[in-house]
């Protein structure tokens, strides 16, 4: 039985965590903060050459797509964290889809419709 870890990769997308303890990074995110982040997902993106990349943080993807809303053509999509209330309340239309979905069973789909696992 293969192991599936060896095929996926998972970081946060900011590299610094947010002070002070407790503050979300949206409220202390700096201009450095977009670039360093924009600018070392680039080169994690080159260097492992994904063919999905699905973001849990919905502010690290708003941030990606100012900087670049068309990145390399790689499937990509997102999800607020897991641990967010917003990950369990239905607010999420897939494309084609009138049903609405929480941030969780959005993830879902797109591993299944892109038979990921």
């Amino acid at each position: 039985n293969e192991n599936m870890f060896k095929y996926v990769a998972y970081y946060n997308y900011f590299l610094r965590p947010a002070y002070p303890k407790g503050k979300s990074i949206k409220k202390v995110c700096e201009e450095i903060d977009f670039n360093v982040a924009y600018d070392t997902f680039c080169g994690i993106v080159k260097t492992i050459e994904p063919e999905f990349i699905y973001f849990l943080s919905k502010f690290a993807w708003d941030s990606l797509m100012v900087k670049n809303p068309n990145y390399k053509g790689i499937k990509m999509d997102y999800s607020p964290h897991l641990a967010c209330p917003w990950s369990n309340r239905k607010n999420y239309h897939l494309e084609n889809h009138n049903e609405l979905l929480t941030g969780k069973e959005k993830f879902l789909w797109f591993l299944k419709n892109n038979k990921i696992f």
